[in-house]
């Protein structure tokens, strides 16, 4: 064989080669985007007004919540805020498949879609019911891929009963966390307009506070004490915006013995106060209770009650302090 024969040989193989690899990479790119632009999930897709029950699980915490009649609630009864349900679902209803990826599933924690509760690249299940119980769909939700056009950006995602994974156009909208699906505020109310408050760590005596001028002052205030105006500050902030982080049913035949209370009295006629019935990581559960001190208050006490009735809260640990306080912690020694 002289060279010219080689060198022609070696052209036609070199060709052979490329027009194998280009063909293979027209196979591969084909299969990869073969499903652009499909539903990802044409069932939810379908019948998403089915759906009775919401499954969801997104690493430690495992939660579902069920239609009760015209709105969606938890595990507790207490209702979940009906535009995070109609986001997620929508936002999962409308996802399009973008490029088809890998369907081995050691290669799932690499996108984040493994199988929730696994040590590394855990995804987030949710799976949607209908009312017998039964799946209608469900999608274990992974990494973001902002390469992905549009606003929000692409995700990866996988049906929560296969093992095929894809990129998918647009994102699941997902509450961060469990008090993502509720509205925490329970009570508010301006601080001019707390008139009393009281505070009873059960140990030490009731904390009396009444309002003169613009301020809350202390009943009792020992001799040669100042009163600690940022502490005192922080009961009327704890009303003035009262929040929860997580909610509970109130357990059969009541819950854990009462222990210490926190109270205000307000301009407009109403007592509201937090009663302490256990601790949870220096994070208090409470029950809370409305009264009314002047008649024209009933219906704003009602409606307080009938919203909170039946549930215990739980409060952030900073807010959680004030149930230990006794007069000590509201006063200070004179600056000298």
């Amino acid at each position: 064989m002289n060279m010219r024969t080689f060198l022609t040989l070696g052209g036609a193989t070199a060709f052979a080669v490329v027009l194998a690899a280009t063909s293979a990479f027209n196979w591969r790119t084909d299969s990869v985007v073969s499903e652009r632009g499909q539903t990802f999930l044409p069932k939810l897709a379908s019948e998403a007004g089915s759906i009775s029950a919401i499954k969801v699980e997104d690493g430690d915490e495992k939660f579902t919540i069920k239609r009760e009649g015209d709105r969606f609630v938890d595990a507790s009864g207490f209702p979940v805020k009906p535009e995070v349900v109609r986001d997620l679902v929508t936002s999962v209803s409308v996802l399009k498949i973008e490029e088809t990826k890998t369907g081995d599933a050691s290669r799932h924690k690499d996108l984040d879609l493994a199988s929730p509760g696994a040590e590394d690249g855990a995804g987030k299940r949710i799976v949607f019911q209908d009312a017998g119980g039964n799946a209608i769909s469900g999608v274990i939700a992974g990494k973001s891929d902002y390469s992905v056009g549009g606003v929000g950006g692409g995700q990866y995602v996988r049906a929560a009963d296969s093992d095929q994974t894809y990129l998918v156009r647009g994102t699941v909208k997902l509450p961060f966390s469990r008090t993502g699906w509720f509205d925490t505020k329970l009570f508010e109310v301006k601080a001019e307009n707390v008139l009393k408050a009281s505070l009873d760590n059960k140990e030490s005596g009731v904390v009396s506070l009444t309002k003169d001028g613009d301020k809350l002052l202390l009943a009792d205030l020992p001799e040669g004490k100042l009163a600690d105006e940022d502490k005192i500050n922080r009961i009327t902030r704890l009303f003035g915006s009262l929040t929860f982080s997580d909610v509970r049913a109130k357990a059969p035949g009541g819950s854990a013995k009462s222990g210490p209370t926190v109270s205000v009295e307000t301009s407009d006629g109403l007592k509201v106060m937090l009663v302490a019935l256990d601790a949870d990581d220096k994070q208090r559960w409470v029950r809370l209770e409305a009264s009314k001190t002047r008649e024209d208050a009933r219906e704003r006490a009602v409606e307080l009650t009938s919203k909170v009735e039946g549930f215990e809260f739980k409060l952030s640990s900073y807010d959680s302090e004030l149930f230990d306080w006794s007069m000590t912690d509201l006063i200070k020694d004179p600056q000298s």
